[in-house]
């Protein structure tokens, strides 16, 4: 997919957000500085926004991204997190599991668009959800990986 198809998915996205009353904060842009130096170093130290958006509430924060693809599925997944997501429907399933499924629900929504992902950038969003596999016993209940041994 070129840059200019990018471009106007993107704004359809944009679009749907502001049809939702959904903000849309772009940290990549330089307006966004002291955002991005307020809110840099989250988690484990690292730069959350840096290959990574996220969403709290109604609002999605959008990521700086090398890969326009990637950028472009990621903002279809927080929205699909933000439209489609319920807490207490999901309670009986995995984190992985609705991660998975919002990731299928990002795929879906740009293809209704038009939108033709490589299998690259579907794979990337895959990748993405893959590191939610195992979330509960590693954030809810104080996993350690190392000192588990294996059967």
């Amino acid at each position: 997919m070129d840059i200019k198809q990018i471009e106007k998915y993107e704004k359809i996205l944009r679009n749907t957000c502001r049809s939702y009353k959904i903000n849309v904060i772009d940290v990549s842009l330089p307006s966004n500085k002291k955002f991005r130096e307020k809110q840099g170093k989250k988690a484990n130290g690292k730069e959350w926004f840096n290959n990574s958006s996220s969403c709290v509430d109604m609002t999605i924060y959008l990521g700086i991204y090398k890969n326009k693809s990637f950028r472009l599925i990621s903002f279809a997944h927080e929205l699909c997190h933000i439209l489609h997501d319920s807490f207490a429907s999901n309670m009986k399933n995995t984190t992985f599991y609705n991660e998975l499924m919002v990731w299928y629900k990002a795929f879906k929504l740009l293809n209704s668009f038009g939108a033709n992902l490589s299998n690259e950038t579907i794979c990337w969003g895959l990748d993405q959800a893959k590191t939610y596999i195992g979330w509960e016993e590693r954030e809810v209940l104080n996993y350690d990986k190392e000192s588990r041994k294996e059967i």
